[in-house]
This record gives C-alpha cells, sequence and structure tokens, in this order.
C-alpha cells in the first residue's frame, strides 16, 4: 500500500523528491525554541515550503526519542497526511523479538518504515501477521 501511494503523490507532484525531517534541538533556529514542540514547529515551514514538490518526507526517529519528540513527530506525520504527502520513518533498529515487534507498531502511525537489512526477513514475518 505505500509504495501504491508513494507512486501516485510522485505522479501527483512530478517529483521523486524525499524530504528528511532530521531536526536537531541544539541547532534549530532560536525564533522557534520558545514554541512548545519547536521540533514540530521547525517540520511544518520546511512541509510548508515544500509539499508542492515532496514524493515522501523522512522524518529519521533518532531525533524525536523524548517525550516531546514524539509528540513533534505525531504532529509533524499528522500534517504531512494533511498535505496528502506519505511518510517514511527512518527508524532502522538492529533489534530482534519483542523489541522489533514494538518498532513495528509504529507503523500504526507513519506509512512505512525502514528496516536494518539483516532483519529484513523479520519484518517482513512481522508485517504479515498484520
Amino acid at each position: 500500500m505505500f509504495f501504491e501511494r508513494l507512486a501516485d503523490r510522485i505522479d501527483t507532484a512530478d517529483s521523486v523528491l524525499s524530504v528528511g525531517l532530521d531536526p536537531d534541538p541544539d541547532r534549530l533556529p532560536d525564533h522557534l525554541r520558545e514554541h512548545d514542540l519547536p521540533r514540530w514547529a521547525f517540520n511544518r515551514r520546511i512541509i510548508d515550503a515544500t509539499h508542492d514538490h515532496a514524493a515522501c518526507y523522512k522524518p529519521n526517529a533518532a531525533f524525536y526519542e523524548d517525550a516531546d519528540g514524539w509528540r513533534a513527530l505525531e504532529e509533524t506525520i499528522a500534517y504531512a497526511h494533511g498535505k496528502d504527502v506519505p511518510v517514511l520513518l527512518d527508524a532502522k533498529r538492529a533489534d530482534i523479538g519483542n523489541t522489533a515487534r514494538q518498532y513495528a507498531t509504529l507503523l500504526d502511525t507513519a506509512d512505512a518504515i525502514t528496516v536494518n537489512p539483516y532483519l529484513c526477513l523479520l519484518y517482513t514475518s512481522l508485517m504479515a501477521r498484520g
């Protein structure tokens, strides 16, 4: 389903541009730091400036791994979806078992997720189980 949405978006935008959304809290502009969710404020500006040309957005989970970060990520994904742009969550993990299944639950929010190539078979198995 993700690849169908992506193909449709590529046709609509006439672009294959993937826009990374990796807001390093230490490098955000000063005027955004006063916002409740500075990373979300930063991402919203990037999405507003690029959504006409973006085939997808690719936030890296490493930049969101705290309470405010997860909230910012959820807002970012919802906003991108509101612009009809799919989201590929870059959350490569090198883990197995219950931990890998927990990472797979991130797909309830994002449209797709990156995986460690060594764990592709596990990921495929998890997704087949629904």
